[in-house]
């Protein structure tokens, strides 16, 4: 399928953002737990110069209180220990 394929360079309409990050952003734990099973990255970053760079979507979904997002991405393999990239906010991690 088209997310086993999906890598840090997947991106969702150009934007160069992963796909699951989208996915996470929206706060839909069904979706991120579809892409999830069919094998997209679990910490695949959003590339420098697309916001929020440097930011996986476990960061993210932990920042906007995406509870069972959360959970999916845990259950899913996904980093606790990551830490941001980004220059504004760096070295946090997803549960700081």
């Amino acid at each position: 399928s088209w997310a086993s394929t999906c890598s840090a360079s997947c991106s969702a309409g150009g934007s160069r953002r992963p796909v699951l990050v989208v996915a996470a952003e929206s706060g839909q734990p069904g979706l991120v737990r579809a892409l999830v099973e069919a094998g997209a990255r679990v910490d695949a970053e959003v590339e420098r110069g697309a916001p929020p760079w440097g930011r996986t979507a476990l960061t993210i979904a932990a920042g906007r209180g995406y509870a069972e997002v959360v959970r999916v991405l845990v259950d899913g393999g996904a980093d606790l220990e990551a830490r941001e990239r980004d220059f504004e906010e760096g070295g946090r991690t997803p549960l700081m």
